[in-house]
């Protein structure tokens, strides 16, 4: 007898677009899960084992297995060896998809037969359908091979993509990691080295994002980009203006771990980049004793809209960046800082109180985001009190460059600090630099001491309940704040923990010394002894508009 449950009464059409959503949740978990794991299979494989209708339904359904995710996972017991057939998987699954666009994935694990797997049949079969990539990403790990083939590799997705008879494809990546600082140049030597092609026949990619890591290439071969990804770039001056002129649509720009300037014989000057809207950017560190500068201190970017740093490496941002870089960001909008954990463990050091200076001069930011970033030296509109003088006092270190600071953290340069502090000769730039303050006096704040006088929307992704006292005083002195987003143990503290004496107007955050009458006042107890409080929600909601971190991206997109 049939079946009578509901489900078999769904429409196909509804039935399709479960799947697909489901297929899209669980091809996440495979894009983020180890190559040593074992993940679940895919949902589509399910799908088909479940009875004949829903098979029917998603070997109808092209889009579900539009999206690939090739399968070349090793097992973690030793000898390793891979526990999908990927050849037959990935073939199953190009077939299925029938004329559907297509997104693919393929990481490639450690192990030598992966990589021979990869150029002799899984990439001979994935580019003959290359007029339907939309996207291709290439993702291998380096680490502990001796040789790989990655101009076999390479070679094959030039041959077949880079054709005036393809369509575009989106989104290319090519990332090999642990292979060291990437080239971008025109230069045929280094060339050669990961590319296989005629000299008088260069290939030419039509796609529009491009994302590299571990081999050289030239931007000519992607005049059409639109943004451009580069992890380790190191380059020449030349180099460097190469880039931007073989690349006029340029938009979007993505360098992390970026490595400063190669020496060079021609003088540095600046490069204007109008096309330029959104800059992500973090630092490799100099060597020791280096003086040459970073890239970015070169660029006059007039257009650009969105300037997002990343922290983790501990380079201070006046080693990277100039004054007239940082005069040209007229029009910067949007400002993301993540990983500043310094501006916490080192809030006292000059170069952690002129980074905060830097980024105070912005004055145009409407949007900061802050994620892993503790914002009580950002929130202050006098930030550490830089107009106050300090008396010298023993163990007064004297002012450092911002290069001595960025490779003191090295044995060398730990010396080289000492020999400062001692009185000895501190290590001098052959550029000039963003001023570091003196030890004994600060100038006076860039805007005259209102910090970020056009900003609309903080987010934060804070778990401290101190962070939310740092948000509520910048609030009080914001009238220009319009949104705040909050990750959610800081929605909690700013509902439960942090509260506001009405009688000073100042917030807390209650903890183990706060004081009793302060906690009769939150329990309502003891009235002729309370001091009156009020929730930090309460005093916030009616000022801003409160939501939660992870709608930044729609909240943008407004």
């Amino acid at each position: 007898m049939a079946s009578t449950h509901p489900i078999h009464d769904y429409p196909i059409e509804l039935l399709a677009r479960i799947f697909r959503t489901g297929t899209k949740a669980i091809l996440e978990e495979w894009k983020d899960q180890p190559t040593y794991i074992s993940p679940p299979l895919p949902l589509p494989m399910v799908i088909c084992a479940v009875c004949r209708t829903w098979r029917e339904v998603a070997l109808n359904s092209p889009d579900l297995w539009s999206t690939i995710y090739v399968p070349l996972l090793y097992s973690d017991s030793s000898p390793r060896r891979l526990v999908f057939d990927a050849v037959k998987l990935t073939a199953a699954w190009l077939s299925r998809s029938k004329e559907a666009p297509l997104d693919i994935f393929l990481r490639i694990p450690n192990i030598p037969l992966a990589y021979d797997l990869t150029v002799d049949l899984l990439l001979p079969q994935i580019l003959q359908h290359t007029r339907r990539l939309r996207r291709l990403l290439v993702i291998g790990n380096t680490v502990e091979l001796p040789f790989i083939n990655i101009r076999g590799i390479v070679g094959l997705v030039s041959t077949h993509m880079a054709k005036a008879d393809v369509s575009t494809v989106h989104t290319l990546a090519l990332k090999f990691q642990a292979r060291g600082a990437v080239r971008v140049t025109h230069n045929q030597t280094l060339l050669d080295r990961d590319w296989d092609y005629p000299v008088d026949q260069p290939p030419m990619f039509s796609t529009s994002y491009l994302s590299v890591e571990g081999i050289r290439f030239s931007p000519s071969f992607f005049p059409q980009l639109v943004s451009l990804s580069v992890a380790h770039l190191e380059a020449s001056f030349p180099e460097l203006q190469a880039i931007f002129a073989s690349l006029p649509l340029l938009q979007n720009l993505h360098l992390p771990k970026l490595h400063v300037l190669l020496p060079s014989p021609e003088t540095a000057t600046s490069i204007i980049v109008p096309s330029l809207r959104h800059l992500s950017l973090s630092f490799q560190r100099r060597p020791l004793n280096s003086t040459s500068t970073y890239p970015v201190a070169h660029l006059r970017l007039p257009s650009l809209r969105s300037l997002a740093l990343d922290g983790a490496a501990g380079v201070p941002i006046c080693s990277c960046f100039e004054t007239p870089f940082l005069s040209s960001l007229g029009s910067l909008e949007r400002l993301s800082l993540r990983n500043f954990v310094r501006f916490s463990l080192d809030s006292s050091s000059d170069t952690t109180r002129n980074d905060v200076e830097i980024l105070h001069s912005l004055s145009s930011i409407k949007h900061l985001e802050l994620i892993r970033t503790p914002p009580g030296n950002l929130l202050q509109p006098n930030s550490m009190a830089h107009n106050r003088p300090r008396r010298r006092s023993i163990g007064h270190r004297t002012a450092i460059s911002p290069q001595l600071a960025e490779t003191s953290r090295t044995m060398e340069g730990m010396f080289a600090l000492i020999r400062s502090n001692a009185g000895g000769p501190s290590v001098s730039s052959a550029t000039p630099r963003v001023p570091v303050a003196s030890s004994s006096s600060r100038q006076s704040h860039p805007t005259g001491g209102l910090t970020w006088p056009v900003l609309e929307t903080i987010a934060m992704d804070a778990i401290v309940a101190d962070d939310l006292v740092y948000l509520c005083q910048f609030v009080s002195v914001k009238p220009s704040l319009k949104t705040v987003l909050l990750s959610g143990p800081a929605r909690r503290h700013i509902t439960h923990s942090v509260k506001r004496r009405l009688s000073d107007d100042t917030f807390f955050f209650t903890n183990f010394y706060t004081r009793s009458s302060e906690w009769d006042a939150l329990k309502g107890k003891e009235e002729e002894k309370a001091v009156e409080v009020e929730s930090a929600e309460e005093w916030l909601s009616p000022r801003v508009r409160v939501l939660p971190f992870e709608d930044i991206h729609s909240l943008y997109d407004e």
